[in-house]
């Protein structure tokens, strides 16, 4: 198999967007029943060794592994075997140990050379009408990728964001052997393709196989009345025939007699270049045509494999165990698997390395390499930027308060050194006050979240100061700052510029915090009058209103208990929120905001509340048609159910 056309996600992909593979084989038009596999693997671990064993009334196969795994009973793994003797896709049957398992394998000979063993998601589909393998992988890999959320001050972990991962490309199929002749073998009728080399060949001894030769052409120039009967019809040709009496064959070519055209059967054989067969003779006729039919011997029959050679002038030779019944003109044919087995060739190519992140790229503008520059790597500084969208206007300050609980995602693959998120603060004259770095602190080194609000950086346990005053001292100073990534003292990322937020108010200050596109954790502050409702849900039922006294043998009503009681009572708290004087910049974080399907509510003593948006329309605002607006949004609070 040759692949060509190759078309893979980018390296770096947003797992909530189009992730094409596409790819087409050089088979696809030779081999029948074929179809395209994908793999899409995983959590891949080595292979040390391998044993035969028996598990639940079966056989499987136990797998020693040069790792620890963290596949579970009933995972689907595709097994890469360095000699392919057992490449498959298998299923977890039992967890023996962290470094070793057991698959549905029945192993039947020791695996020779390395192997690997991985989760996969297998894909398999028909060939379009160009031949070709499309699909999309995003649906099956956005599942493996989400949010995460710490309420610390600290630098934290964000593995689920990521979702690392190899494609594997292959193809499946009937198998066949294309033969060009038979030969007189040792043992028996041997196929043999002048063209082709044991090792290009599947089959092996022992195996059972299908022989299916090709229909013949027999080419003729007129027709004849045979002596002495008008129920035969005479065929002269040029050229030596191979067929038998009573093969079955088909006339074909007859114009001024279209009577002789159609299926019939070798009636005699008059000489090497003279056939009858059995239609009636009408008259002579000079139309030339054709007959076509399985000439002898025939070898259509299954068959055992009793060797597989090369030998010079006829190139490879399957031998069988069928009997030489003679010589014939060449006749070409097809060698199957007697028992109508599929063929899979799993691993015929592949790319490795791929990362999918929790992150979605607009569709207008859509490109496969949209989240690469979200990915923070070995490059000029000014060409990497934390996964927010807080990156695609860096010449903007976002407004944020003081109190604002924020935290920015970073994708750091640059490997071999120590990243820090580094600070540096401005007061309201451009000078700078006070420079804080804070460290990663956590075993990740890859995929992080940095805590960007004052108040969380002043509250770090993990930040030392770089330059300038303590923040602490200074924080009522503070008019902007910036954050990017460092590798002290050097930056490896843009700059992203904050703007403290001096719309004064006497209202409660609320924020709401949601998840952005790219996956970091924003705050946008809602500082203006809000309101509180309660929404009341109440279901009663009916008590009989009369009461039987059995001690002293009465029965009458009583005032109290009886009648429509209450069943059952739930409430529901929910909030309208008013903004402060919005800028028209802000538009695009609102609409991210009404996008996300995480949204909390921070409340005024900073906790942190998980909360519905229940605005399904809303119409933005624009400086050209209004010049002072703020933005109103309605919230539910998420667990606030009260029940009675």
């Amino acid at each position: 198999m040759a692949i060509t056309g190759l078309t893979t996600p980018h390296t770096y992909s947003s797992a909530y967007s189009y992730m094409p593979v596409r790819f087409v084989s050089d088979n696809v038009n030779t081999l029948t029943n074929f179809d395209y596999l994908v793999n899409i693997t995983y959590d891949r671990v080595g292979v040390s060794s391998s044993l035969v064993v028996g598990i639940g009334g079966t056989i499987g196969t136990q797998l020693t592994l040069t790792q620890t795994h963290n596949f579970e009973i009933g995972d689907k793994v595709l097994l890469d075997d360095a000699s392919d003797d057992y490449t498959g896709i298998y299923t977890v049957l039992d967890i023996v140990s962290t470094t070793v398992v057991i698959i549905n394998l029945k192993e039947t000979s020791p695996m020779i050379g390395p192997s690997t063993l991985s989760k996969t998601i297998p894909y398999k589909n028909l060939p379009d009408l160009d031949k070709e393998s499309k699909i999309t992988i995003h649906n099956s890999i956005k599942d493996f990728v989400t949010q995460n959320l710490e309420d610390v001050n600290e630098i934290f972990e964000g593995p689920d964001t990521v979702f690392d991962y190899d494609i594997q490309l292959g193809e499946q199929y009937t198998y066949h052997y294309p033969f060009v002749d038979n030969y007189a073998g040792s043992t028996g009728v041997g196929f043999n393709n002048t063209g082709l080399t044991a090792a290009d060949l599947a089959f092996k001894v022992g195996d059972r196989v299908e022989i299916v030769q090709d229909i013949t052409e027999w080419k003729f120039q007129s027709t004849f009345l045979p002596s002495g009967s008008i129920n035969q019809l005479g065929l002269i040709g040029t050229t030596q025939n191979d067929f038998g009496i009573g093969i079955p064959v088909t006339v074909t070519g007859q114009i001024a007699e279209p009577s002789y055209n159609g299926s019939t059967v070798v009636a005699d054989l008059v000489n090497s270049t003279r056939i009858t067969v059995a239609k009636q003779w009408i008259t002579d006729t000079t139309d030339a045509g054709s007959i076509f039919g399985y000439p002898r011997p025939t070898y259509n029959t299954i068959a055992t494999i009793t060797d597989i050679y090369d030998t010079v002038g006829f190139g490879v030779v399957v031998e069988t165990d069928i009997t030489w019944a003679g010589s014939s003109l060449p006749i070409g044919g097809k060698m199957y698997y007697a028992d109508g087995r599929t063929t899979k060739d799993i691993t015929v190519t592949g790319v490795t390395g791929m990362s999918a992140y929790n992150s979605y790229t607009d569709l207008i503008g859509y490109t496969a390499d949209a989240m690469d520059k979200y990915v923070i790597q070995n490059r000029t500084a000014n060409n990497n930027y934390s996964s927010t969208i807080l990156s695609d206007d860096l010449t903007t300050e976002y407004r944020i308060e003081k109190e604002s609980k924020s935290w920015l995602l970073q994708h750091m693959y640059i490997t071999g050194i120590t990243t820090q998120g580094r600070f540096e603060y401005f007061d309201a004259s451009g000078n700078s006050i006070s420079t804080v770095v804070i460290n990663n602190v956590t075993t990740n080194d890859k995929d992080f979240y940095v805590p960007v609000g004052i108040d969380q950086v002043i509250n770090s346990s993990n930040t030392f100061l770089f330059a300038g005053s303590p923040l602490s001292t200074v924080r009522d100073d503070v008019d902007k700052y910036t954050f990017a990534m460092y590798t002290m003292p050097t930056r490896i990322s843009n700059e992203i510029t904050f703007n403290v937020n001096d719309d004064c108010t006497s209202y409660e200050m609320l924020h709401l915090m949601w998840k952005d596109k790219l996956g970091s954790w924003l705050s946008y502050p809602f500082k203006y009058m809000s309101k509180d409702r309660t929404a009341f849900d109440r279901a009663t039922f009916y008590q009989t209103n009369g009461k039987w006294d059995r001690g002293a043998n009465t029965f009458g009503y009583d005032t109290f208990g009886r009648g429509e009681k209450s069943y059952f009572n739930q409430s529901r708290d929910s909030i309208t929120l008013n903004s402060g004087w919005a800028n028209e910049g802000e538009n695009r974080l609102i609409k991210d905001l009404l996008d996300s399907a995480s949204v909390y509510v921070q409340l005024e003593d900073g906790t942190l509340v998980g909360c519905i948006l229940n605005d399904t329309d809303f119409t933005f605002s624009k400086k050209d048609n209004e010049m002072i607006y703020q933005y109103e949004l309605d919230i539910t609070l998420s667990n606030n159910a009260q029940r009675y």
